[in-house]
């Protein structure tokens, strides 16, 4: 359940999944979306306790069929 910096992970926020790159800078979980459209998403060690933030799992592949 643990991820090197920039790889792109399922995380569990508030009961919640989503598929972010993940990075860690300075004392701070950053989850980084793909899609310019969303913000990125920042937790202090605080925060990842309060949201109970979880890595579920690492995505390895995607796969997309036009």
């Amino acid at each position: 359940n643990d991820l090197t910096d920039g790889e792109i992970g399922v995380v569990l926020v508030d009961n919640e999944a989503t598929v972010k790159r993940v990075y860690r800078k300075d004392g701070t979980f950053i989850l980084m979306p793909s899609n310019p459209d969303y913000q990125p998403m920042r937790f202090s060690s605080q925060d990842l306790i309060e949201h109970n933030v979880q890595i579920i799992g690492k995505v390895i592949a995607n796969k997309i069929n036009y």
